[in-house]
């Protein structure tokens, strides 16, 4: 029998699909905001804005990252041929 997982996500999960309007201190902002509510888990994905908004919630979640789960996509392609 494998142990209980340590693994607890959140009843709510934030996404992080970013406006480009928003600046990195914005973008802080909200995930400092959320994780100090209580939200531990974060969505995201490589698709999102070409792989930006992953590298925007990671330095958010600076000096935080045991206490969070990054939830993502795998499998998302984009090129000339895939549109």
């Amino acid at each position: 029998m494998n142990p209980p997982s340590r693994l607890r996500v959140s009843r709510v999960v934030l996404g992080c699909m970013f406006p480009a309007r928003l600046s990195q201190a914005e973008i802080e902002h909200i995930v400092h905001a959320a994780h100090d509510a209580g939200i531990t888990s974060f969505d995201t994905a490589p698709l999102y804005d070409f792989h930006r908004g992953e590298e925007q919630l990671g330095r958010a979640l600076r000096g935080r990252w045991e206490r969070v789960q990054i939830l993502t996509k795998a499998g998302l392609r984009w090129d000339s041929s895939h549109g």
